[in-house]
């Protein structure tokens, strides 16, 4: 393949020896952007398990079970805690003051 000629879908599957050297750095560099954001995206899904677990191993059962739904998102089980457990912002920065 010549210069910037792109390879065509016409003749099958496109390998790795069909790409130009311009499009295989391109190829190269958005790999890599792909492995990092897949990295990133599991580091913070196990982060986010263990935070679930850590959550329902600590509080009572009775709002483990009104408001830890595991269908839920981790933000929609702290909404659901902080109402249930009726503070709001102030009091949990007056408590963290006296702490």
């Amino acid at each position: 393949m010549a210069g910037d000629e792109k390879p065509s879908l016409a003749s099958g599957p496109i390998t790795i020896a069909d790409l130009t050297a311009d499009i295989f750095k391109t190829f190269q560099m958005e790999w890599t952007i792909y492995q990092a954001n897949l990295k990133e995206y599991t580091q913070q899904a196990e982060k986010v398990e263990r935070l679930k677990q850590w959550t329902l191993k600590t509080i009572i059962p009775h709002y483990q079970h009104t408001t830890c739904k595991l269908t839920k998102s981790i933000i929609e089980w702290y909404t659901a805690l902080q109402q249930q457990a009726g503070i709001n912002n102030d009091e949990a920065i007056d408590q963290a003051r006296e702490a």
